[in-house]
């Protein structure tokens, strides 16, 4: 007889393997000729997938109850119903909660930088200083690169929720990896925490050109015009194509500041303009 764990592994792969075929179809089936279908499609493959990670969370737990709790069950003479409800349900659920919370960013995140191709690539608003922080205090020796979201909350002053945000900047500009509620820096995050202001401000524009499509479509647009000059509103417009009229503004707004940073353009907030002064 296969043991659970064993068991899960076999079930998990059904989803992959079995009816997310089907339901692909149907999204796509649904709105034929337009990206949102495949969109859908792979949302509801990500979140379905972090479903059974949640459960093999909950199996864990259960595998895991202390003696002295089961016999104090057993002394009781609690049913079958009774054990689930009064023993091993609330033994589960503290780590049942975090592992949902760490899953549900998680896809979150993947759905943001795998999904969303091109300008539909929602932008968390961090700003540079504070991935900055992060990012050095990931690199210190205490941590030497790698830690817990949970634990790396405390040094920074931000409650877990504020801290998602920067996780996801920095998964998506790709100077750290952000998998199962922990985040590691990658060998360019590295580079970032160990270099001064010129050269992160260079290494920040070339991760920005090449892992945010919008900044990568700014700039040649720019680049194209006989004054170098282009209005806000044809980049918002582009991007209400995809997104609602308030995440384009959030997304392009978080683009303006990574893109003025990185010297990659600039932007007049009097006449809510891109231009090419004085950018490298």
């Amino acid at each position: 007889m296969p043991n659970g764990s064993l068991i899960l592994d076999v079930l998990q792969s059904v989803p992959i393997l079995g009816y997310l075929s089907f339901t692909v179809f149907f999204f796509v089936s649904l709105f034929p000729r337009n990206m949102l279908g495949p969109e859908l499609a792979a949302i509801f493959a990500i979140f379905t997938s972090q479903a059974w990670n949640m459960a093999f969370s909950f199996y864990e737990s259960l595998r895991t109850i202390p003696a002295d709790l089961d016999e104090a069950c057993r002394s009781f003479r609690s049913s079958a119903c009774q054990r689930f409800w009064r023993l091993e349900v609330p033994f589960a659920m503290p780590g049942l909660i975090w592992n949902m919370m760490m899953s549900m960013s998680g896809g979150s995140v993947g759905a943001q930088s795998k999904i969303h191709a091109g300008l539909v690539q929602h932008l968390p608003n961090v700003s540079i200083n504070r991935m900055g922080g992060f990012i050095e205090t990931l690199a210190s020796p205490t941590y030497g690169g790698h830690a817990e979201l949970a634990k790396v909350a405390e040094p920074l002053a931000l409650k877990i929720n504020d801290l998602f945000p920067v996780a996801a900047a920095l998964h998506i500009l790709e100077f750290a990896e952000l998998k199962d509620g922990s985040i590691k820096l990658t060998a360019a995050g590295r580079v970032f925490a160990q270099s001064g202001t010129e050269d992160r401000k260079r290494l920040f524009k070339e991760h920005l050109l090449r892992f945010v499509p919008l900044a990568a479509h700014i700039r040649p647009v720019l680049d194209e015009r006989e004054d170098h000059r282009a209005p806000r509103a044809r980049f918002e417009f582009e991007l209400q194509d995809h997104l609602s009229r308030s995440d384009a503004e959030k997304t392009l707004r978080t683009a303006i500041s990574w893109g003025r940073y990185a010297e990659l353009f600039t932007y007049d907030d009097r006449t809510w303009t891109f231009g090419l002064d004085h950018a490298g």
